[in-house]
């Protein structure tokens, strides 16, 4: 019994760790709950749902021809790739959730699509038919249109939701996070609306404000209400290894060759070359501040991984807001250098003393990358506004307090729902596991 125990045990920094639960595999399927068929039960109600309401109200554009496509599309494939590609293999970096967190990435990003067609639509469109005195074909006006500019936006809500996504990744279960789209969407485009021209005005080209700031703090205030005292924080199957960070890797340059189309897409061809221009040089700026100052917070004076896959992006969300603003090139540079000194103090600093203090467990830490570089992108466009267009200053600062007051408070709501016990949930045991959901093959208990 005493040889079998050793054996099947290894003594970790003075703690006993059993075989089974070693960094570099995953844990026998016995440990984990029985799966229910929640999770595959939802994905079709939902999605016999949405193909209902798609007969019902969406229909293509009335002469089949959206005179946006050709010079559209090629912006809309570039967000495409962020999303499907940039976000899903970005969130690979633990060791033991790399099949969850492409796979559900995907997963939700069809989901998503899909959900968001149906709320964009109804805000853009039919909520339009009534609101709309002017309307000039109310039959037209009545249904959902198909085209790219709602395509660009569908993919525009999925990058706040995969950004919220990322606050719960691996605590969070499927069906959860089902749900948290299905509410998010929603909130999502009320933020929208409210910032838009009819309400506040708010300049944010780039979806600083109403993507990543709302997608952060939402899934922020989700995490909040969802930690559990247990199995979260100093989880072994939370880390990375070797391989795990280089497929995240993937993700980085991806995000970061096509940022500057996500920032554009929105805009008219003079405002498209002012974005492309500034994140093209603030993502720059903000790769070599990233290299600079991981190597000065490091007592050993070493590069960290986990900056690098994170902070080099910070400059594409703090130049969003101020992106079509003439901010001149070497503004441009000192907004980029600025979000990856941000950035990357955050994960040495602000995110292990959110966790200590708050409890709050920001898994990707979304609020590094998304949350305070957002923040940042609000502040310049203010003080940019402030300066040469002072009338746009104001609308500046509510649209930042208006998203981040949405944003907790609705994500702080969704949590709650998310916590109610008929909910399926994660244990302690398979946080951060692929073993739940997937059929992985079980090395070790084959050795055995």
């Amino acid at each position: 019994m005493g040889e079998e125990a050793n054996e099947n045990s290894v003594l970790m920094g003075g703690h006993t760790k059993n075989k089974k639960d070693v960094d570099y595999g995953h844990p026998a399927s016995d440990g984990h709950n029985e799966n229910s068929l929640q999770f595959a039960g939802v994905l079709l109600v939902c999605q016999i749902i949405f193909m209902i309401l798609f007969g019902v109200f969406v229909r293509y554009n009335d002469d089949g021809i959206d005179e946006d496509m050709d010079r559209t599309y090629p912006w809309f494939q570039d967000t495409h790739v962020m999303i499907v590609v940039g976000f899903g293999f970005l969130m690979t970096f633990l060791k033991r959730y790399g099949w969850s967190s492409v796979g559900f990435n995907f997963l939700f990003t069809g989901f998503t699509i899909q959900w968001s067609l149906l709320v964009t639509g109804f805000f853009h469109d039919i909520l339009h038919h009534f609101t709309d005195a002017h309307a000039s074909n109310a039959t037209s006006a009545m249904h959902i249109q198909m085209n790219m500019g709602r395509m660009l936006e569908a993919d525009f809500t999925t990058g706040a939701v995969l950004i919220s996504f990322g606050a719960v990744l691996g605590v969070a279960s499927p069906v959860q996070l089902l749900f948290m789209i299905l509410f998010e969407v929603v909130f999502y485009n009320l933020n929208a609306l409210v910032l838009g021209d009819n309400y506040i005005g708010a300049s944010d080209i780039g979806g600083s404000m109403v993507i990543h700031a709302f997608g952060a703090y939402f899934g922020l205030a989700v995490a909040r209400v969802l930690y559990k005292p247990n199995g979260q924080m100093d989880n072994a199957a939370e880390g990375a290894e070797y391989h795990s960070d280089m497929f995240s890797m993937i993700g980085t340059v991806f995000l970061w060759m096509f940022w500057p189309s996500f920032n554009s897409a929105p805009g008219s061809d003079v405002d498209r070359y002012y974005a492309i221009c500034n994140t093209y040089l603030a993502l720059s700026a903000a790769c070599v501040s990233t290299f600079i100052f991981s190597i000065l917070f490091n007592p050993k004076r070493r590069i960290t991984m986990e900056h690098i896959q994170n902070a080099t992006l910070a400059g594409g969300v703090a130049m969003g807001t101020a992106a079509n603003m003439q901010v001149q090139p070497f503004g441009a540079l000192f907004i980029g250098f600025s979000a990856g000194l941000l950035s990357t103090a955050g994960y040495t600093y602000i995110k292990p003393f959110l966790a200590e203090k708050v409890s709050l467990h920001d898994t990707c830490g979304v609020n590094n990358l998304h949350g305070m570089p957002a923040i940042m992108a609000a502040i310049f466009s203010i003080v940019h506004c402030a300066i040469n267009n002072p009338d746009q200053m104001m609308p500046q600062v509510f649209g930042l307090l208006a998203t981040l007051g949405t944003a907790l408070a609705t994500g702080t709501l969704t949590g709650c729902f998310l916590r109610l016990p008929a909910v399926e949930h994660l244990g302690e045991y398979e946080y951060f596991e692929d073993g739940k959901y997937w059929e992985i093959e079980e090395d070790e208990e084959k050795e055995d």
